[in-house]
């Protein structure tokens, strides 16, 4: 269907390796590069795809940059969101990029699991652990249902 827009798109598939080079090196001879979403953390999602220097789109808008560093020194999370919900609503406008789907991915847990309520593994840019220390089992209910 994007031919009947006039966008013509050229797919390439590379290896990690050759890829980050393309991209981190070159940044040039491409309009966008796409590549796995993130899904959780604003801070991640917005200098991944709306801050210049970083994003895949070479997208550079000065006011969303300035914005952008605004949030990241905001220690008060409300002023923090509301600056987010402003850049989401330029990026949405300017139209960077395109996202295309990611891996189709499930969480399961057991039931007797408590305080865990499915975040994904990409909550922590460096690890779970943060999740890990809040959780905890509820050897009653496990019992009950009849496992060890």
């Amino acid at each position: 269907m994007w031919p009947e827009l006039d966008v013509e798109i050229e797919m390439l598939v590379w290896e990690d390796v050759a890829f980050e080079k393309y991209v981190r090196e070159d940044r040039s001879g491409y309009d966008v590069v796409l590549r796995g979403e993130l899904t959780s953390d604003p801070l991640l999602l917005f200098r991944a795809h709306f801050t210049s220097g970083s994003n895949d789109a070479v997208y550079n808008n000065e006011y969303v940059n300035e914005r952008f560093e605004e949030a990241e020194r905001e220690p008060d999370m409300d002023v923090r969101n509301t600056i987010f919900k402003e850049l989401n609503v330029i990026g949405l406008d300017d139209v960077p990029f395109i996202p295309l789907y990611d891996a189709y991915s499930l969480i399961y847990y057991w039931p007797w699991v408590k305080n865990y309520y499915g975040e994904p593994q990409d909550s922590s840019f460096f690890s779970t652990s943060h999740l890990s220390a809040r959780i905890w089992i509820d050897y009653d209910l496990k019992a009950e249902l009849g496992y060890k």
